[in-house]
């Protein structure tokens, strides 16, 4: 029989090319006939098109198509049976590895390495992936010790010999290795030959496990190899169809600039592909949208899911993507890693919330995940038990406490009856569309829990080590969701965009490293000892991704299709271009170059997003039962930043809430610094710095411990040795105070006064009074990290509004109507009001009253107390002023002004996400 190339021209796609050579011969009368024919097509989706478009033909004429086979390269070889499963074979060589490391010396030299079974597991995937590449191109690692150069033929040998075992240990179960079985059923096709003719349509870098085989079957059957590109380009094919690399690197292609698309950052080239999509679909108009990047088409995905439509994904996703993937991941994390970042995870799956509900009958999920923010943000947990201890020992988080103690029973279930229970309690949401890969995911999940739980039971494995099994099988398994007619388009990848036959197409991830493939540095296969053993490398993928870029080229209308290109990942992390965008004569390279770096790169905007409704923000209005009767006097400077911030926060509620705290936040920081301090309150008359030092450090420790328990991050520890580096420092400025005759008569105490109907709240850290003048100082502890004047964080002369907080006149003005209250009984000159050359003022009994921070900040050398200066540089009197704005405030708060927001930027500010499409999206509360 014969092996024949037959070339079929630029100008035709891969689809119709292929539907023509199936069906010649047939004259629309009975069934298309196939059955002796084993065709082999690029991919998995190239077959499903082929299928698709032959029924097609096929129901025109009333009849239908015969066919047996139309099968990838990697499935051209079938598995025999008998084989051992990828589980069982990834345990035993990880099992090997684990007990012969030792002998190893040339593969694992390190020594020092803290060896277990999770750590083998993982040497053991990488070398299961080696040994697939050898296999693919017909190699074993015995094949290749004579191929590499003398220095690594030691290590080449050790691997040999580490496959020899495995095969043996296989062996001895009465199994075979998948691999070493492919490799003899090439060479041992079925006999009596299934096929006469066996048709490779269009794929263009057939490996040589699959070489072997069309060569076995040329003995019983013809082999053709349909090549796209005409007759005249022969010479630049070997004789399986495989671009030949010295013929394609340097030529140029056929592209126009203007096919051309540079866009500044992979997030605005997915959007400008979902808008393009959402308008194709919404026209009826064919375009074909090819994502090589499977992380790119999930972006892409989840993107159109935005707009309530899916994507079809053909190529498949990895299975730890979807949400049954993710659930059983982070279930199997927290089993054993128990940590923070695990648990979190698990409780923020909607399919464990499901669960948690009916489990513990809440409502929803919302008292939950606030606590369980809360709780982080608070404590900085870093472990399981240290999250229940902390949801446990509090008083806010209840729900989180009960939720933890559920898990902690189901610790000890099997993965099967886990999950078994757990979705049983799921409810599909009936606002979302359905999940269109939840059936294949769960399925294949299951598959994938039996077959490793088998592997794991023949093997003795226990039960970590079974769970770590369960784990590494999961990350290269992928699923693959039935076609969705509904869906508002698909993405396929770079090697069936030739299958395509619309005429507009874009080609997406137009980047180096994606198309083309490209390896740097493989530590086993580099580029060398691939072409050394006949393994596909950079040098071929950059051939065969020319050659067919120059197809799609060729049989599409002019600027038909266009090459897309992000500068940067959504990560920031810079991209380079792919080769095959520079693929120009030496001529228009520095123009092209200029294209690719020296322009503005396009970004996504308004106009080119999506025609979508705008959604906006309309908050309910405000009902007079709701106006505020107190506020605490920090609320003031929220107010006097933006009105429309205040009323989210201070009338609705409405606060930020998440667990993405790594280290002590700025409000829990001060408040360990006020309660450390609280405790001079108890030795007030005491001087010496050494003891008043050795008291607050000893404070600190014990709230720390109580906080953040006996093993807090690294961060907080960081965090913990600053505060106690300015709480000493505080200690040097307090027991100079008292010397010099200070004392403090109130610690963090709450008070309240009235001012115009309002009822205003202050916990004041510190009041001092001076034991000889009489002198009050009211004291707020500032541990910002530069150290604050009190009159510059309050007071902006040059500012439209002036007053920018109003807390410590506010501090001021409460001390003075309590004391005021106090002292009714006196005469009136003794109770009359006097001020200072400082423009501080003299108590009803007389004693002047100061206001000012203590600062505590990160350069402890500017640790020190300092006073409000309340004189004008005309000497007016501001403090007057700031309580003539404090009314203001009550007035507009009274009054329900909380609009219009403020058009500059807030520090610190937790309504940031509501402004992020523009102010123009936020309605004035209770206006539609």
């Amino acid at each position: 029989m014969t092996i024949a190339r037959h070339f079929h021209g630029w100008t035709t796609s891969s689809l119709p090319a292929a539907v023509e050579i199936l069906t010649r011969g047939w004259k629309g009368q009975g069934p298309i006939d196939l059955r002796d024919s084993l065709i082999v097509v690029p991919t998995r989706h190239a077959g499903r098109r082929l299928r698709a478009e032959l029924a097609r033909i096929a129901a025109q004429k009333g009849t239908a198509v015969l066919t047996n086979s139309i099968v990838t390269p990697e499935h051209l070889v079938p598995l025999p049976p008998g084989v051992a499963n990828d589980s069982l074979v990834l345990a035993l060589l990880a099992r090997r590895l684990l007990g012969q490391h030792e002998k190893l010396p040339t593969l694992f030299p390190a020594k020092g390495t803290q060896w277990d079974f999770t750590f083998a597991l993982g040497l053991a995937a990488q070398l299961q992936d080696v040994r697939r590449q050898l296999n693919e191109a017909d190699r074993s690692a015995a094949d290749i010790v004579s191929l590499v150069p003398e220095e690594e033929r030691d290590r080449w040998s050790e691997i040999a010999q580490l496959e020899k075992g495995l095969v043996q240990d296989i062996s001895r179960l009465g199994l075979k290795d998948p691999l070493v079985a492919r490799r003899e059923a090439a060479r041992r096709p079925a006999d009596p030959a299934p096929y006469s003719r066996i048709i490779a349509l269009f794929v263009p870098d057939l490996p040589a496990l699959a070489v072997r085989m069309l060569q076995a079957m040329s003995a019983t059957g013809s082999v053709e190899l349909h090549i796209l590109a005409p007759e005249s380009e022969a010479a630049r094919f070997d004789e399986w169809g495989r671009p030949l690399p010295d013929r394609w690197e340097n030529e140029p292609l056929p592209l126009d600039d203007r096919q051309i698309h540079v866009f500044e950052q992979a997030p605005d080239e997915t959007e400008a592909l979902a808008s393009l999509l959402i308008q194709a679909n919404h026209h009826k108009q064919a375009l074909t949208v090819c994502t090589p990047d499977p992380g790119n088409a999930q972006a892409l995905a989840r993107r159109l899911q935005i707009d309530g439509l899916s994507l079809y994904l053909p190529n498949g996703v990895p299975i730890a993507s979807t949400a049954p993937g993710r659930l059983l991941s982070a279930w199997l994390a927290l089993l054993r890693q128990r940590d923070y970042a695990s648990t979190a995870a698990f409780l923020r799956h909607p399919d464990a919330q499901d669960w948690l509900g009916i489990r513990l009958e809440l409502e929803d999920a919302n008292a939950l995940l606030s606590q369980l923010d809360q709780c982080q943000t608070k404590h900085l947990p870093t472990a399981f038990d240290d999250l229940l201890r902390f949801a446990k020992q509090g008083k806010g988080y209840p729900v989180l406490a009960r939720s933890l103690e559920e898990l902690k029973k189901h610790f000890a279930d099997s993965v099967p009856v886990f999950l078994a229970d757990l979705y049983d309690c799921r409810k599909p949401s009936s606002a979302l569309p359905p999940d269109p890969l939840f059936a294949e995911a769960a399925k294949s999940l299951a598959d994938l829990v039996q077959t490793t739980g088998e592997s794991a039971q023949v093997l003795g494995l226990d039960r970590e080590d079974s769970i770590d099994l369960l784990r590494t099988a999961m990350a290269t398994e992928m699923v693959f969701p039935k076609p969705n007619p509904s869906a508002a388009g698909e993405t396929i990848g770079w090697l069936e965009v030739q299958w395509e036959t619309s005429p507009a197409v874009l080609l997406a991830d137009m980047r180096e490293g994606i198309v083309p493939e490209t390896r740097i540095g493989d530590a086993f296969l580099p580029d060398s000892l691939r072409a050394k053993a006949g393994i596909a490398g950079n040098r071929e993928w950059f051939a065969r991704d020319l050659f067919l870029a120059r197809t799609l080229l060729a049989s599409h209308p002019p600027e038909g299709v266009r090459f897309l290109y992000s500068r940067r990942a959504a990560n920031q992390d810079p991209q380079l271009p792919s080769r095959i965008l520079l693929a120009c004569p030496d001529n228009e390279l520095p123009k092209r170059v200029e294209l690719m770096f020296g322009r503005p790169g396009l970004r996504a905007t308004a106009d080119a997003a999506p025609a979508s409704p705008i959604l906006p923000i309309v908050p309910p209005a405000c009902k007079p039962e709701r106006i505020p009767k107190s506020l605490s006097v920090t609320a003031f400077k929220a107010y006097l930043a933006c009105p429309f911030r205040f009323y989210l926060a201070q009338v609705l509620g409405m606060k930020s809430e998440d667990d993405s705290a790594r280290e002590i936040d700025i409000m829990e920081f001060g408040t360990l610094a006020h309660d450390a301090l609280r405790i001079l309150k108890k030795h007030e008359a005491l001087d010496d710095e050494a003891e008043i030092q050795s008291l607050l450090l000893a404070e600190l420790d014990r709230l720390a411990q109580t906080q953040f328990g006996p093993r807090p991050s690294f961060a907080a520890i960081v965090q913990l040795e600053s505060l106690r580096q300015r709480l000493s420092a505080a200690a040097k400025i307090h027991a100079a105070a008292v010397r010099e005759g200070w004392r403090i008569i109130s610690a963090e105490e709450k008070f309240e006064a009235e001012l115009d109907g309002m009822i205003l709240r202050a916990r004041i850290d510190r009041i001092d009074r001076h034991l000889e003048s009489g002198r009050i100082r009211i004291l707020d502890y500032k541990t910002s990290d530069g150290g604050e004047s009190p009159i510059k964080t309050h007071f902006r002369p040059n500012s439209e509004e002036r007053w920018v907080d109003l807390q410590l006149p506010l501090y001021r003005f409460i001390y003075e109507q309590l004391h005021l209250r106090a002292s009714r009984s006196l005469p009136p000159c003794a109770a009359g009001e006097q001020k200072s050359a400082s423009g501080d003022a003299r108590s009803p009994g007389g004693a002047i009253i100061a206001v000012g921070y203590f600062n505590l900040p990160k350069a402890t050398g500017k640790t020190g107390i300092v006073e409000m200066d309340l004189r004008g540089k005309a000497g007016e009197d501001l403090y007057a002023d700031a309580i003539a704005k404090a009314r203001e405030v009550i007035a507009g708060i009274q009054a329900g002004q909380f609009w219009p927001p403020t058009d500059k930027a807030i520090r610190f500010d937790d309504f940031e996400p509501l402004f992020a499409g523009g102010g123009s999206l936020i309605r004035e509360p209770g206006k539609p």
